[in-house]
């Protein structure tokens, strides 16, 4: 588990990682986060996950092109 406790992140992160086969297997990613800051989490937290959505699959997408050229 990573603990988020920056100037602009607070909260936690982690992943887990579960074998499906001999050459796979299943990677899930968490996050339970806010905007540090005057406002409410409950007020930060929605628009912050959808830009971490995007951000995560940008981040997935170059992930796979680095794979598919090797």
């Amino acid at each position: 588990m990573i603990r988020k406790t920056g100037p602009i992140l607070l909260g936690v992160a982690g992943f887990e990682v579960t074998p499906t086969g001999s050459d796979r297997c299943v990677v899930t990613w968490w996050e339970s986060v806010h905007l540090a800051g005057p406002l409410p989490a409950a007020w930060t937290r929605p628009p912050l996950g959808v830009l971490l959505r995007v951000m995560m699959r940008v981040g997935l997408r170059r992930l796979a092109r680095v794979i598919e050229d090797d």
